[in-house]
């Protein structure tokens, strides 16, 4: 070799060098860029709070019995990864590192299948994958076990063509003396390949269901394009597209469309968990390999020209050009996905959910108010009256926010039965003090979404409650009861969970140990007084519950506001007048806004004196009553424009909602 010819091949390859390690750079930035953003922006923390309540609960335990279920259905072993993986969700970062992750891999591995066929190494293309992750956390979805099972097929089409690749070899044949032998190893080989393409396609059904399709449409594709052998991929295909009816409803006893919807987005169950823009998303991460191979086969059609040109403007590239050029349009793809892929309305609800949880009110009612009116739902609205109260301003600012009746108490036929009413039900009804209620919701709970931890602690906590009011009324302090016991069952399930194990020893400790005064399990007297009836209801309404709560203890604060809560959300001025007197043993010493108002339209209408009990309704207030008549009686005939001119003054007040309906409107107090 001349001197000429070996400086241009060092020169070749520093070169490549060059270009690999500014290629690797790129993707180290893309993916920790990536992970900062799913970390600090998105937060993982709030999808782990919205399990069981706006997400599918990953129910995953340290327990020989989950283990084992997952291990005897199709696509169970990756839904029990994926459930893994969830639980990392509460610590931000950590959850974060796995979406990252996850989109690495379904990156790296449609780079690997588009580069056995030909395509460029490195191709920004192959990133689109981990961009579709993004959308879809970034519109707080979470089907990481369809994700993960895609990863799978991914991986093993491309161990598959390594292992059916043909093999290089140096050695000169002797076809006259080694024919024999070499067809003989040959047709072995095929064979042998046959057999692993088939055990593949049952052991990714059966690891990660119907994605064995996937599976053998990129094996297909290999075969037909790279080694010519048609009439083999096509039979592999067939094999693919066959094995969830061979395996599903043979060997698990499913129907034809149960077999071939596991773990698989394209089934008619995957629409009711997602949303329309997310679930096209992740559609379209699935078929986005498949289409990419395709492209890479149908570009080496073009005429040489092209493409020797295309390899030409390429390499005159720099070093730096080539490292900054990839990194900004990377940087520009994320900031669309950013600002276009959006749910704004869905992110402030995971929110509200997230600081409920933490008991963080005014949080909750920050999130809120990022909602539009139109934003707002019945679950919202009412985690909303909840904060309120509990941040002291219900009665004052209750109808500054959007509400309907159904929101308050989430206890009307009108309310979606699912998840979200099952935890909001239960909550408000542990805090209102009626057991029964917040147990019956509670099992509903775990019937409905799997043995959550929220669910199962707060079943203890009833549990206990209620021996507790028996021992109270009955004057008996027994250290063991079925109470207890019961408890003590419910804390070691949750014992078993990866999160909340913790605390759930921690309960049990304090449980067990003596005395119960003063720690977490004491029953407050004050706000749940012993009541030993156990009644089922077939019509248990809200004004019916409250007026029962506050009939068993007149100091129950809570269920006072909630009760004058209902009768203004009904319009129900009258009932609200005849609650006043109860300020008194509640420790009222003004008005809230609110029942002023109702009082003013009350006695307005009906020309009464009240007894206030001592107070006087503000000035303010009655200046704006007359202000807000005077305004009304403008447009008396023409509801709708009235309900428009008057929006922006009294839209938070209740003169507006009595009059129209409609609160959350007006500038912000």
């Amino acid at each position: 070799m001349t001197t000429t010819e070996g400086s241009s091949s060092v020169s070749l390859h520093n070169r490549l060098q060059r270009r690999c390690a500014s290629r690797w750079l790129v993707l180290g930035v893309f993916f920790a860029g990536l992970w900062i953003y799913v970390w600090r922006v998105i937060d993982p923390r709030l999808i782990y709070d919205a399990f069981g309540i706006y997400l599918p609960y990953p129910e995953f335990s340290l327990d020989e019995t989950c283990f084992q279920e997952a291990w005897v259905r199709a696509g169970g072993p990756v839904e029990y990864l994926a459930a893994f993986v969830s639980q990392g969700f509460f610590v931000p970062a950590l959850g974060a590192l796995g979406v990252v992750a996850l989109a690495a891999l379904l990156s790296f591995g449609t780079n690997r299948l588009m580069r056995d066929l030909g395509g460029m190494q490195g191709n920004l293309v192959s990133l689109v994958p981990a961009l579709g992750v993004l959308a879809l956390y970034r519109t707080y979805h979470h089907p990481l076990d369809s994700l993960v099972a895609l990863a799978t097929s991914l991986g093993l089409a491309a161990a598959y063509q390594a292992m059916a690749a043909p093999r290089r070899t140096t050695t000169p044949r002797r076809r006259e003396r080694s024919f024999p032998a070499i067809v003989l190893l040959k047709h072995g080989r095929r064979v042998w390949l046959t057999v692993v393409f088939l055990a593949m396609c049952a052991a990714i059904y059966y690891l990660a269901g119907t994605v064995c399709v996937i599976f053998g449409a990129l094996v297909g594709t290999w075969l037909a394009c790279v080694r010519r052998r048609v009439v083999v991929a096509a039979v592999a295909v067939a094999a693919s597209v066959s094995t969830p009816w061979l395996v599903g409803v043979t060997l698990y006893s499913m129907t034809v469309i149960e077999a071939y919807d596991v773990v698989w987005p394209f089934g008619p169950g995957a629409a009711s968990d997602m949303d329309s823009l997310p679930l096209m998303v992740l559609r379209g991460i699935f078929l986005f390999p498949l289409g990419m191979l395709w492209i890479v086969v149908l570009s080496r059609k073009l005429p040489p020209v092209v493409r020797d040109n295309f390899v030409k403007m390429t390499s005159r590239r720099g070093a730096i050009l080539q490292g900054l050029t990839p990194l900004a349009l990377l940087i520009a793809a994320v900031a669309a996905v950013h600002h276009f892929v959006r749910a704004p309305h869905r992110e402030s609800r995971f929110q509200m959910v997230h600081f409920a949880l933490e008991r963080q009110w005014d949080e909750v009612l920050r999130a809120a108010r990022q909602l539009p009116g139109t934003g707002h739902d019945c679950f919202s609205r009412h985690l909303v009256n909840r904060a309120l109260y509990h941040a002291g301003r219900l009665g004052d600012e209750m109808f500054a926010f959007s509400q309907d009746p159904a929101g308050l108490l989430l206890l009307s036929g009108d309310v979606p039965h699912g998840p979200p009413k099952f935890w909001m039900v239960s909550e408000i009804a542990w805090e209102l003090g009626d057991f029964n209620l917040a147990e019956q919701w509670a099992f509903e709970r775990l019937e409905a979404v799997g043995e959550c931890p929220g669910a199962l602690e707060l079943l203890a906590r009833v549990c206990v409650a209620k021996d507790q009011a028996e021992q109270r009324s009955a004057g008996d302090q027994r250290s063991s009861s079925p109470g207890r016991e019961a408890a003590r069952m419910l804390l070691r399930r949750m014992t078993k969970n990866v999160v909340y194990g913790r605390r759930a020893n921690s309960l049990l400790d304090a449980l067990d140990g003596p005395p119960l005064a003063g720690n977490f399990w004491q029953l407050d007297a004050s706000r749940a007084p012993p009541r030993r009836e156990d009644r089922v209801y077939q019509s248990y309404s809200e004004e019916f519950m409250l007026e029962n709560l506050l009939r068993a203890n007149p100091l129950d604060r809570m269920a006072f506001e909630y009760l004058m809560a209902f009768s203004l959300l009904h319009r129900r001025t009258d009932k609200l007048v005849q609650n006043l007197a109860r300020l008194d043993d509640l420790g009222y010493r003004h008005l809230p806004r609110h029942y002023e108002e109702a009082i003013l339209i009350h006695a307005n209408a009906t020309l009464e004196d009240i007894p206030l009990h001592g107070r006087k309704i503000s000035p303010e207030t009655i200046e704006r009553f007359h202000r807000f008549v005077d305004r009304f009686r403008q447009w008396r005939n023409d509801p709708h424009r009235a309900a428009a001119a008057l929006a922006e003054e009294f839209g938070d007040t209740y003169f507006y909602y009595h009059a129209f309906g409609v609160s959350g409107v007006g500038r912000a107090r």
